[in-house]
């Protein structure tokens, strides 16, 4: 008996160490099922309270110029010869340059944004430059926000920013959405906005897009933003993490998201433009994020009256998986810059389709470093092909040299590759069309042309190259 006694004060002190340990794996998983049954609250009283539908309104003038009709020509440009100019945004401190973006700005004016210094990156920055028509010259950079600057306004560590977009609403007010990471990589994204009531001199403090009751991540931008109807804005989104899908948040005035639409029911979108083409219908251009080769374009259409998630299919837009920019002309004519090859970024292009998108044709190649080969290129070949193309855009010999060396810097290790990419086309408050593309890393390039030269492209019924 006194050794039974013993083996009982042994083992008592382990046996209630498993029932502990279960009650905490209870615990664990009700708390696990009240965030799930939270969200499905959430989002059942979202759904709810979902606003009434708001027509797009029209992207083919910008609303900067209000005296403009929405299909009237300015008299400034009827019967104007066939215009193109080109060159490069300032980069007085020879950084990388990536991801720039554009919005329009009264008097056909326009402000560029880009990551000034390498990507993903803690001391990159948003830089921005304006645009004057009057003497193709652009201002002195000028920083608008970074890491640094963003974390005490929105009170969390932010590690690193990314991809923005402006949008200017119908008071008048620009809006930049910019997305910003505190963990992990890219699909731990969330978007922070700060807005502008002088056309971007100043900004207010950063504020936090709410796009999700808990976590809040994994929300990116790249295109342009859309107009309803009722002054709210369409912000065009797409997630990366576990799956790929584009969203638009509809969002009013406060910065709080109203509604949201799937614009696409396959887990392989990413960086979505949205084309309005009437109060009623858009047309959505996707990049494609699959593994199945050779990529294309993917594309969807969407309604403001009908909100459900929207088909994608794929368009004949062959394309290497990069994000692709576009405007509406008035007759309904569709301009896009995109890289038009398969494979690799080394040729830009700008396309048109008079059939809703269902078919497209090339009539201008902005870039063109194909060669005949995808293979890496050596790095004397390379040099030779940035100073040649720095040189049709713009830049005298001595430019082209020196650009070429830094990008030959950024874009070489052992062997090369050229890299145009990144597109952002839009169409100014003055009736021309401003695009702008990442040049290797090293610089953003821009190309100005107006409707005379785009029509004689399209007359051409072929494409040109630089």
């Amino acid at each position: 008996m006194p050794l039974a006694r013993t083996r009982l004060r042994t083992t008592q002190p382990t046996s209630p160490a498993p029932i502990a340990a279960s009650s905490r794996h209870r615990l664990r998983g009700r708390l696990l099922w009240a965030l799930i049954l939270l969200a499905f609250a959430g989002a059942f009283l979202r759904a709810s309270q979902r606003p009434p539908a708001a027509p797009f309104v029209s992207q083919v003038w910008s609303a900067v110029t209000p005296a403009i009709a929405p299909d009237s020509k300015p008299a400034s440009h009827t019967g104007s010869s066939a215009r193109f100019d080109s060159g490069f945004l300032p980069n007085p401190n020879a950084t990388q340059s990536h991801a720039s973006s554009l919005v329009a700005l009264p008097g056909g004016r326009v402000r560029a944004f880009w990551i000034d210094g390498e990507e993903g990156k803690r001391d990159s920055v948003v830089s921005s430059s304006v645009f004057d028509p009057a003497t193709l010259a652009w201002s002195a950079p000028r920083r608008v926000t970074d890491a640094n600057s963003t974390a005490p306004d929105v009170m969390r560590h932010v590690r690193k920013i990314g991809n923005m977009v402006a949008h200017r609403g119908d008071d008048g007010t620009l809006w930049l959405f910019y997305v910003t990471v505190s963990i992990g990589g890219w699909g731990g994204s969330s978007i922070s906005w700060r807005t502008s009531s002088d056309d971007g001199e100043r900004w207010s403090a950063a504020q936090r897009l709410i796009t999700s009751p808990f976590l809040n991540f994994s929300t990116l931008v790249r295109n342009a933003p859309i107009a309803y109807a009722d002054g709210t804005i369409g912000l065009p989104v797409y997630h990366e993490f576990l799956n790929m899908f584009s969203e638009l948040l509809r969002i009013d005035r406060n910065g709080t998201i109203l509604d949201r639409q799937r614009l696409s029911d396959r887990f392989i979108t990413l960086q979505p433009q949205v084309l309005v083409q009437g109060p009623d219908q858009a047309l959505v251009l996707m990049r494609n994020g699959g593994s199945t080769l050779p990529r294309k374009v993917l594309s969807s259409q969407i309604s403001s009256i009908d909100r459900g998630s929207a088909i994608a299919v794929e368009s004949s837009l062959a394309n290497p998986g990069a994000p692709v920019s576009g405007v509406v002309l008035p007759e309904g004519r569709l301009l896009i810059a995109l890289n038009s090859g398969e494979l690799r970024r080394r040729v830009l292009a700008l396309s048109t389709s008079n059939d809703a998108g269902k078919s497209w044709r090339t009539v201008h190649v902005l870039e063109n470093q194909l060669g005949e080969s995808f293979a890496r290129v050596e790095p004397t070949l390379f040099e030779s092909g940035l100073i040649a193309s720095a040189q049709a855009g713009g830049a005298s010999s001595e430019e082209a040299a020196k650009m070429a060396k830094f990008a030959a810097a950024v874009r070489c290790s052992g062997t090369c590759d050229f890299e145009f990419s990144y597109p952002f086309l839009i169409r100014t408050s003055d009736g021309d069309f401003l695009v702008v593309y990442t040049w290797n890393r090293a610089y953003v390039r821009w190309a100005r042309f107006n409707q005379a030269w785009l029509d004689e492209r399209i007359a051409a019924g072929g494409p040109t190259t630089p």
